[in-house]
């Protein structure tokens, strides 16, 4: 499972489940991630384990992330003209972008994800190579892309 920690406002942990079929159960006590897959259908079948490196709470799927979300992690800055906006951390660290039109807090959130490397949703390579699934470079695309409908969000604790 694809996993990336960012720090903002608050420090988040971005889980994706392995594959679509997946369904999030929950977060056990002992930081173990736990989900159920389509197949489970019997009493013999165990929910799917998954070790968490730190204590979590869960905030929300990734599909189901809205400004109102957002604005709870994310920086909020203000420009020469005391207008209030976000953060786009693909810009240089010394140099804080204000477009009202542009950064929300789901746009500096989606930001700080591009900002280490991946890609929020479908990327260019993946639909680039997608001819070419076994290519090196589709499998790198791949291995950088986060399905917001397979992500859990956490924070931090």
């Amino acid at each position: 499972m694809k996993q990336l920690q960012l720090d903002l406002k608050e420090r988040l942990l971005i889980v994706e489940l392995p594959n679509k079929d997946c369904e999030f159960g929950g977060l056990l006590k002992n930081r173990n991630l736990y989900f159920f897959t389509e197949k489970m259908n019997s009493q013999e079948d165990y929910p799917v384990c998954y070790p968490l490196p730190y204590d979590c709470e869960f905030i929300c799927l990734g599909s189901k992330i809205t400004e109102d979300i957002a604005k709870g992690f994310s920086v909020i800055v203000r420009n020469s003209h005391n207008e209030q906006g976000f953060i786009d951390y693909k810009c240089e660290q010394d140099e804080i972008v204000y477009d009202p039109g542009f950064i929300t807090a789901v746009h500096s959130f989606i930001s700080a994800i591009e900002s280490k490397g991946f890609h929020w949703g479908e990327s260019k390579g993946l639909i680039k190579y997608k001819h070419v699934p076994n290519s090196p470079m589709y499998k790198e695309s791949e291995s950088r892309t986060l399905n917001p409908t397979k992500c859990l969000i956490f924070k931090l604790l």
